[in-house]
Protein backbone atom coordinates (compact mmCIF):
# COMPACT_ATOMS: atom_id res chain seq x y z
CA UNK A 1 0.00 0.00 0.00
CA UNK A 2 0.96 3.33 -0.94
CA UNK A 3 2.24 5.85 1.75
CA UNK A 4 -0.22 7.87 4.11
CA UNK A 5 -1.12 11.52 2.90
CA UNK A 6 -1.99 13.88 6.13
CA UNK A 7 -4.56 16.64 5.24
CA UNK A 8 -6.49 18.95 7.97
CA UNK A 9 -9.84 18.51 7.21
CA UNK A 10 -12.29 21.21 9.01
CA UNK A 11 -16.27 19.48 9.76
CA UNK A 12 -19.01 21.75 10.54
CA UNK A 13 -22.02 20.24 11.97
CA UNK A 14 -24.92 23.04 12.90
CA UNK A 15 -22.56 25.76 14.68
CA UNK A 16 -19.99 23.42 15.88
CA UNK A 17 -16.27 23.12 14.21
CA UNK A 18 -14.31 20.49 14.50
CA UNK A 19 -10.70 20.53 13.04
CA UNK A 20 -8.93 16.71 12.40
CA UNK A 21 -6.10 16.07 10.45
CA UNK A 22 -6.94 12.52 8.59
CA UNK A 23 -4.13 10.31 6.57
CA UNK A 24 -5.40 8.09 3.82
CA UNK A 25 -3.53 5.90 1.47
CA UNK A 26 -2.77 7.89 -1.49
CA UNK A 27 -4.69 4.80 -3.83
CA UNK A 28 -7.60 5.62 -1.57
CA UNK A 29 -7.84 8.95 -2.41
CA UNK A 30 -10.75 10.69 -4.52
CA UNK A 31 -10.30 11.94 -7.67
CA UNK A 32 -11.28 15.76 -8.76
CA UNK A 33 -14.53 15.25 -10.46
CA UNK A 34 -15.80 13.10 -7.20
CA UNK A 35 -14.06 15.71 -4.65
CA UNK A 36 -16.12 18.07 -6.33
CA UNK A 37 -19.55 16.75 -5.89
CA UNK A 38 -18.89 16.52 -1.71
CA UNK A 39 -17.82 20.18 -1.98
CA UNK A 40 -21.18 21.27 -3.25
CA UNK A 41 -22.53 20.01 -0.75
CA UNK A 42 -20.82 22.61 1.53
CA UNK A 43 -21.77 25.91 2.85
CA UNK A 44 -19.66 28.71 1.81
CA UNK A 45 -18.14 29.42 4.66
CA UNK A 46 -16.76 25.82 4.85
CA UNK A 47 -15.52 26.04 1.38
CA UNK A 48 -13.47 29.10 2.18
CA UNK A 49 -11.84 27.08 5.15
CA UNK A 50 -10.59 23.83 3.38
CA UNK A 51 -9.57 25.34 0.34
CA UNK A 52 -6.53 26.18 2.04
CA UNK A 53 -5.98 21.96 2.53
CA UNK A 54 -3.96 21.76 -0.37
CA UNK A 55 -3.72 23.30 -4.00
CA UNK A 56 -6.07 20.52 -5.48
CA UNK A 57 -8.79 21.66 -3.23
CA UNK A 58 -8.03 24.70 -3.95
CA UNK A 59 -7.91 24.41 -7.76
CA UNK A 60 -11.42 23.13 -7.45
CA UNK A 61 -12.86 25.37 -5.36
CA UNK A 62 -11.68 28.28 -7.21
CA UNK A 63 -12.89 26.99 -10.46
CA UNK A 64 -15.39 29.06 -12.53
CA UNK A 65 -17.65 25.62 -12.91
CA UNK A 66 -17.67 25.00 -9.96
CA UNK A 67 -18.31 28.56 -8.22
CA UNK A 68 -21.18 28.74 -10.85
CA UNK A 69 -22.42 25.36 -9.76
CA UNK A 70 -22.41 25.70 -6.14
CA UNK A 71 -24.25 29.07 -6.26
CA UNK A 72 -26.70 27.23 -8.73
CA UNK A 73 -27.54 24.18 -5.79
CA UNK A 74 -27.44 26.67 -3.55
CA UNK A 75 -29.62 28.51 -4.82
CA UNK A 76 -32.20 25.88 -4.98
CA UNK A 77 -32.03 25.51 -1.16
CA UNK A 78 -32.28 28.62 0.30
CA UNK A 79 -33.97 30.76 -2.13
CA UNK A 80 -37.45 30.10 -1.01
CA UNK A 81 -36.86 30.71 2.81
CA UNK A 82 -34.53 33.91 3.12
CA UNK A 83 -35.42 37.20 2.95
CA UNK A 84 -33.16 40.12 2.72
CA UNK A 85 -34.00 43.27 4.35
CA UNK A 86 -32.64 46.23 4.99
CA UNK A 87 -33.64 48.50 7.94
CA UNK A 88 -33.03 51.91 9.41
CA UNK A 89 -31.55 52.08 13.19
CA UNK A 90 -32.77 55.22 13.60
CA UNK A 91 -34.86 58.37 12.22
CA UNK A 92 -33.92 59.60 9.22
CA UNK A 93 -32.95 63.27 11.24
CA UNK A 94 -30.74 62.00 13.58
CA UNK A 95 -26.88 61.58 12.91
CA UNK A 96 -26.53 58.64 14.24
CA UNK A 97 -29.37 57.05 11.75
CA UNK A 98 -28.10 54.22 9.73
CA UNK A 99 -29.11 50.76 8.06
CA UNK A 100 -28.83 47.08 9.16
CA UNK A 101 -28.37 44.56 6.48
CA UNK A 102 -29.53 41.37 7.40
CA UNK A 103 -31.02 38.30 6.43
CA UNK A 104 -34.72 36.86 7.75
CA UNK A 105 -36.67 33.42 7.47
CA UNK A 106 -39.64 34.80 4.74
CA UNK A 107 -41.92 32.71 6.89
CA UNK A 108 -41.59 34.25 10.37
CA UNK A 109 -39.21 37.24 9.83
CA UNK A 110 -37.24 35.95 12.31
CA UNK A 111 -33.36 36.81 12.22
CA UNK A 112 -30.99 34.26 11.27
CA UNK A 113 -28.05 36.43 10.46
CA UNK A 114 -26.85 39.82 10.48
CA UNK A 115 -24.63 40.96 7.60
CA UNK A 116 -23.29 44.42 8.40
CA UNK A 117 -24.30 47.83 9.40
CA UNK A 118 -24.32 50.58 6.94
CA UNK A 119 -24.71 54.60 6.58
CA UNK A 120 -27.99 55.35 6.11
CA UNK A 121 -27.11 57.10 2.61
CA UNK A 122 -25.19 54.12 1.60
CA UNK A 123 -26.80 53.52 -2.04
CA UNK A 124 -27.58 48.90 -2.86
CA UNK A 125 -28.13 49.05 -6.22
CA UNK A 126 -28.40 45.31 -6.42
CA UNK A 127 -28.18 42.42 -5.18
CA UNK A 128 -27.19 39.08 -7.01
CA UNK A 129 -25.56 35.79 -6.38
CA UNK A 130 -24.61 36.74 -3.38
CA UNK A 131 -22.95 39.72 -4.15
CA UNK A 132 -23.85 43.62 -3.29
CA UNK A 133 -23.23 46.68 -5.89
CA UNK A 134 -23.31 49.75 -3.43
CA UNK A 135 -21.86 53.04 -3.27
CA UNK A 136 -21.27 54.56 -0.18
CA UNK A 137 -21.89 58.17 0.67
CA UNK A 138 -19.05 60.48 1.51
CA UNK A 139 -19.86 64.19 2.98
CA UNK A 140 -21.57 65.61 -0.58
CA UNK A 141 -20.81 63.43 -3.24
CA UNK A 142 -21.56 59.25 -3.64
CA UNK A 143 -18.00 57.24 -3.73
CA UNK A 144 -17.19 54.57 -6.52
CA UNK A 145 -19.53 51.68 -7.36
CA UNK A 146 -18.00 48.73 -5.23
CA UNK A 147 -19.29 44.92 -4.95
CA UNK A 148 -18.85 42.98 -2.13
CA UNK A 149 -19.65 39.44 -1.32
CA UNK A 150 -19.92 39.09 2.43
CA UNK A 151 -19.78 35.61 2.40
CA UNK A 152 -16.23 35.63 1.35
CA UNK A 153 -15.06 39.11 3.22
CA UNK A 154 -13.79 40.87 -0.20
CA UNK A 155 -14.81 43.82 -1.82
CA UNK A 156 -14.05 45.21 -5.18
CA UNK A 157 -13.64 48.84 -6.87
CA UNK A 158 -14.84 49.72 -9.73
CA UNK A 159 -13.67 52.79 -11.73
CA UNK A 160 -15.46 55.71 -12.81
CA UNK A 161 -17.80 54.57 -15.77
CA UNK A 162 -16.69 57.10 -18.92
CA UNK A 163 -18.22 59.97 -20.29
CA UNK A 164 -20.88 60.73 -20.90
CA UNK A 165 -22.54 59.26 -18.64
CA UNK A 166 -20.75 60.82 -15.32
CA UNK A 167 -24.36 61.07 -14.10
CA UNK A 168 -24.32 57.03 -13.10
CA UNK A 169 -22.96 57.23 -9.71
CA UNK A 170 -25.31 58.01 -7.14
CA UNK A 171 -28.28 60.25 -9.24
CA UNK A 172 -31.98 59.50 -8.73
CA UNK A 173 -32.71 58.95 -13.01
CA UNK A 174 -30.30 56.17 -13.40
CA UNK A 175 -30.49 52.46 -12.98
CA UNK A 176 -27.37 50.13 -11.94
CA UNK A 177 -28.33 46.15 -12.36
CA UNK A 178 -25.83 43.65 -12.09
CA UNK A 179 -26.34 40.31 -13.74
CA UNK A 180 -24.81 37.24 -15.12
CA UNK A 181 -23.68 36.10 -18.90
CA UNK A 182 -24.20 32.44 -18.74
CA UNK A 183 -22.09 32.12 -21.64
CA UNK A 184 -18.91 33.70 -21.36
CA UNK A 185 -19.32 33.01 -17.33
CA UNK A 186 -19.08 37.16 -17.22
CA UNK A 187 -20.63 39.00 -14.35
CA UNK A 188 -21.50 42.14 -15.72
CA UNK A 189 -22.85 45.46 -14.09
CA UNK A 190 -25.23 47.50 -16.73
CA UNK A 191 -26.50 51.44 -15.80
CA UNK A 192 -29.26 52.91 -17.76
CA UNK A 193 -30.40 56.68 -17.66
CA UNK A 194 -32.96 59.07 -18.75
CA UNK A 195 -32.62 60.32 -22.24
CA UNK A 196 -31.54 64.62 -21.64
CA UNK A 197 -33.34 66.89 -23.25
CA UNK A 198 -36.72 65.36 -23.84
CA UNK A 199 -40.55 66.08 -22.33
CA UNK A 200 -41.10 62.62 -22.66
CA UNK A 201 -39.17 60.14 -19.73
CA UNK A 202 -37.44 57.91 -22.57
CA UNK A 203 -34.36 55.27 -21.79
CA UNK A 204 -31.09 56.89 -23.55
CA UNK A 205 -29.73 54.61 -26.09
CA UNK A 206 -26.60 54.80 -24.43
CA UNK A 207 -25.79 52.37 -21.61
CA UNK A 208 -22.71 51.44 -19.84
CA UNK A 209 -21.75 48.06 -19.52
CA UNK A 210 -19.02 46.71 -17.09
CA UNK A 211 -17.56 43.65 -17.19
CA UNK A 212 -16.12 42.03 -14.33
CA UNK A 213 -13.42 39.36 -16.94
CA UNK A 214 -11.78 43.29 -18.88
CA UNK A 215 -12.06 45.26 -15.88
CA UNK A 216 -12.91 47.38 -17.87
CA UNK A 217 -16.51 49.73 -18.50
CA UNK A 218 -17.87 50.39 -22.37
CA UNK A 219 -20.47 52.98 -23.49
CA UNK A 220 -22.97 50.97 -25.63
CA UNK A 221 -25.67 52.62 -28.18
CA UNK A 222 -28.73 49.73 -27.87
CA UNK A 223 -32.18 50.19 -29.61
CA UNK A 224 -34.50 51.41 -27.36
CA UNK A 225 -38.52 50.23 -27.15
CA UNK A 226 -40.54 52.92 -26.48
CA UNK A 227 -42.54 54.68 -24.82
CA UNK A 228 -42.32 52.27 -21.43
CA UNK A 229 -38.67 51.07 -21.38
CA UNK A 230 -37.49 54.54 -18.81
CA UNK A 231 -40.05 54.15 -16.49
CA UNK A 232 -40.16 50.08 -16.30
CA UNK A 233 -36.38 50.30 -15.78
CA UNK A 234 -36.31 52.81 -13.15
CA UNK A 235 -39.43 52.34 -11.25
CA UNK A 236 -39.63 48.01 -11.70
CA UNK A 237 -38.04 45.37 -9.72
CA UNK A 238 -36.70 43.30 -12.29
CA UNK A 239 -36.37 39.70 -12.50
CA UNK A 240 -33.08 37.70 -13.42
CA UNK A 241 -33.11 34.74 -15.14
CA UNK A 242 -31.97 32.57 -18.61
CA UNK A 243 -28.84 35.52 -18.73
CA UNK A 244 -31.75 38.21 -18.81
CA UNK A 245 -33.07 41.20 -16.67
CA UNK A 246 -37.05 41.48 -17.25
CA UNK A 247 -39.40 43.76 -16.59
CA UNK A 248 -43.22 44.09 -16.46
CA UNK A 249 -44.39 47.05 -18.85
CA UNK A 250 -47.30 48.82 -20.28
CA UNK A 251 -47.80 49.95 -23.55
CA UNK A 252 -50.20 52.13 -22.41
CA UNK A 253 -52.69 51.94 -25.48
CA UNK A 254 -55.73 50.93 -23.62
CA UNK A 255 -58.69 53.54 -24.88
CA UNK A 256 -60.95 53.36 -21.34
CA UNK A 257 -58.22 55.23 -19.44
CA UNK A 258 -57.45 52.31 -17.36
CA UNK A 259 -53.79 50.55 -16.83
CA UNK A 260 -52.95 47.18 -17.94
CA UNK A 261 -49.26 45.52 -18.37
CA UNK A 262 -48.79 44.24 -21.62
CA UNK A 263 -45.31 43.62 -22.09
CA UNK A 264 -42.44 42.08 -21.01
CA UNK A 265 -39.14 44.47 -21.55
CA UNK A 266 -36.01 42.23 -21.05
CA UNK A 267 -32.12 42.99 -21.41
CA UNK A 268 -29.92 40.29 -22.38
CA UNK A 269 -26.15 40.20 -20.95
CA UNK A 270 -24.90 38.02 -23.33
CA UNK A 271 -25.63 39.85 -26.63
CA UNK A 272 -25.95 43.25 -24.74
CA UNK A 273 -29.38 44.21 -26.18
CA UNK A 274 -33.36 44.82 -25.13
CA UNK A 275 -35.89 42.76 -26.39
CA UNK A 276 -39.44 43.15 -25.80
CA UNK A 277 -42.63 40.30 -25.88
CA UNK A 278 -46.10 40.70 -25.48
CA UNK A 279 -47.76 39.07 -22.80
CA UNK A 280 -49.72 36.50 -22.95
CA UNK A 281 -53.56 35.69 -23.23
CA UNK A 282 -56.60 37.22 -21.96
CA UNK A 283 -57.37 40.55 -20.15
CA UNK A 284 -55.96 39.93 -16.81
CA UNK A 285 -53.72 41.34 -14.14
CA UNK A 286 -50.35 40.30 -14.65
CA UNK A 287 -47.32 39.73 -12.53
CA UNK A 288 -43.72 38.15 -13.36
CA UNK A 289 -41.89 35.86 -11.25
CA UNK A 290 -38.84 33.29 -11.65
CA UNK A 291 -40.41 29.94 -12.13
CA UNK A 292 -37.51 27.26 -11.62
CA UNK A 293 -35.18 28.73 -14.10
CA UNK A 294 -37.34 30.26 -16.63
CA UNK A 295 -39.78 33.05 -16.44
CA UNK A 296 -43.00 33.14 -15.40
CA UNK A 297 -46.60 35.15 -15.72
CA UNK A 298 -49.39 34.99 -13.13
CA UNK A 299 -52.46 36.18 -14.41
CA UNK A 300 -55.56 36.81 -12.28
CA UNK A 301 -59.05 38.06 -13.13
CA UNK A 302 -62.30 38.19 -10.85
CA UNK A 303 -63.31 34.54 -11.98
CA UNK A 304 -59.86 33.05 -12.67
CA UNK A 305 -56.08 32.54 -12.68
CA UNK A 306 -53.31 31.39 -14.82
CA UNK A 307 -49.54 30.58 -14.97
CA UNK A 308 -47.48 30.40 -18.23
CA UNK A 309 -43.82 30.06 -18.83
CA UNK A 310 -41.83 31.76 -21.15
CA UNK A 311 -39.97 29.39 -23.83
CA UNK A 312 -35.89 29.60 -22.99
CA UNK A 313 -35.26 30.93 -26.38
CA UNK A 314 -37.63 33.78 -27.23
CA UNK A 315 -35.63 35.52 -29.88
CA UNK A 316 -36.06 39.17 -30.42
CA UNK A 317 -40.05 39.58 -31.08
CA UNK A 318 -42.39 36.48 -30.52
CA UNK A 319 -45.66 35.78 -30.63
CA UNK A 320 -47.96 34.42 -27.94
CA UNK A 321 -46.99 30.58 -28.61
CA UNK A 322 -43.91 31.22 -26.83
CA UNK A 323 -45.52 31.58 -23.58
CA UNK A 324 -46.64 27.48 -22.01
CA UNK A 325 -49.42 27.71 -20.49
CA UNK A 326 -48.81 25.04 -17.25
CA UNK A 327 -51.81 25.93 -14.69
CA UNK A 328 -55.51 27.30 -14.94
CA UNK A 329 -57.38 27.74 -11.99
CA UNK A 330 -60.09 29.66 -10.05
CA UNK A 331 -59.95 33.05 -8.16
CA UNK A 332 -62.24 35.52 -6.80
CA UNK A 333 -62.88 39.10 -6.27
CA UNK A 334 -60.96 39.43 -3.34
CA UNK A 335 -57.87 37.55 -4.48
CA UNK A 336 -57.60 40.10 -7.84
CA UNK A 337 -58.38 43.34 -5.79
CA UNK A 338 -55.48 41.81 -3.78
CA UNK A 339 -52.97 41.22 -6.65
CA UNK A 340 -54.00 45.18 -7.96
CA UNK A 341 -53.37 46.29 -4.15
CA UNK A 342 -50.06 45.44 -4.57
CA UNK A 343 -49.07 45.61 -8.05
CA UNK A 344 -45.40 47.16 -7.46
CA UNK A 345 -44.82 45.03 -4.68
CA UNK A 346 -41.71 42.06 -5.26
CA UNK A 347 -43.75 39.06 -5.26
CA UNK A 348 -42.20 34.78 -4.94
CA UNK A 349 -43.29 31.74 -5.73
CA UNK A 350 -42.93 28.55 -3.44
CA UNK A 351 -43.39 25.53 -6.32
CA UNK A 352 -43.64 22.61 -3.08
CA UNK A 353 -46.57 24.92 -1.73
CA UNK A 354 -48.43 26.49 -4.81
CA UNK A 355 -48.00 29.81 -2.92
CA UNK A 356 -47.58 33.39 -3.60
CA UNK A 357 -45.50 35.88 -1.42
CA UNK A 358 -45.83 39.15 -1.49
CA UNK A 359 -43.73 41.53 0.35
CA UNK A 360 -44.91 45.01 0.38
CA UNK A 361 -42.32 47.78 2.65
CA UNK A 362 -43.29 51.01 3.26
CA UNK A 363 -42.02 53.77 5.14
CA UNK A 364 -43.91 52.36 8.41
CA UNK A 365 -44.03 49.03 8.30
CA UNK A 366 -43.44 45.68 6.19
CA UNK A 367 -45.58 43.63 5.63
CA UNK A 368 -45.35 39.59 4.62
CA UNK A 369 -48.54 38.19 2.43
CA UNK A 370 -49.31 35.17 0.68
CA UNK A 371 -51.41 33.32 -1.62
CA UNK A 372 -52.50 30.04 -2.63
CA UNK A 373 -53.40 29.50 -6.00
CA UNK A 374 -55.56 26.10 -5.27
CA UNK A 375 -57.58 27.29 -2.26
CA UNK A 376 -57.67 31.21 -3.56
CA UNK A 377 -56.67 31.37 1.09
CA UNK A 378 -54.81 35.14 1.08
CA UNK A 379 -53.25 35.17 4.95
CA UNK A 380 -50.61 37.81 6.40
CA UNK A 381 -48.28 36.23 7.92
CA UNK A 382 -46.83 38.91 9.89
CA UNK A 383 -46.72 43.01 9.98
CA UNK A 384 -43.56 44.58 11.02
CA UNK A 385 -43.68 48.06 12.43
CA UNK A 386 -40.41 50.34 11.57
CA UNK A 387 -38.62 52.43 8.81
CA UNK A 388 -37.52 49.73 6.25
CA UNK A 389 -35.67 51.31 3.55
CA UNK A 390 -35.51 48.15 0.84
CA UNK A 391 -36.17 44.25 0.84
CA UNK A 392 -34.81 41.96 -1.59
CA UNK A 393 -36.71 38.89 -2.37
CA UNK A 394 -33.64 36.52 -1.63
CA UNK A 395 -30.36 36.24 -0.33
CA UNK A 396 -28.09 32.97 -1.48
CA UNK A 397 -24.48 32.78 -0.06
CA UNK A 398 -21.52 32.06 -2.91
CA UNK A 399 -18.28 31.93 -3.49
CA UNK A 400 -18.32 34.25 -6.80
CA UNK A 401 -15.60 37.13 -6.66
CA UNK A 402 -15.32 39.74 -9.14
Amino acid sequence: MRAASNSLVILQSGNTKTRHHVAWPEDMKLNPDLWAEVFLKLPVKTLVRVRDVCKSWRSIIDSPDFITEHCEQFKKNSDKNQLLLVERTGPLRLKYSGKVIRVVNKLTFEEIRQITKVSEKCKIWDVFDGLFLYQDYDATIYTSLKIWNPSVGKSWRLPDPPRPLPRLLGQGDDKLVLGFDPSSKDYKVIGFRRNDGVSVKKLSSEIAVYSGINRLWKIKTVEVNEPFSYFAVLQHQHHFCQGAAHWIVSDGARNDGGFEYTHVLSFDFGIEEFRCVELPGMEMFKCLFVFGKSLAVFGISAESSRIWIMGEDVGEVVGEKQWILCFEGGSSLDAYNFFKEYKFARITYDEYTGEFFVVVSTNSETKLMSYNITSQRIMAFVTVVGNRTCCADSYVESLVTF
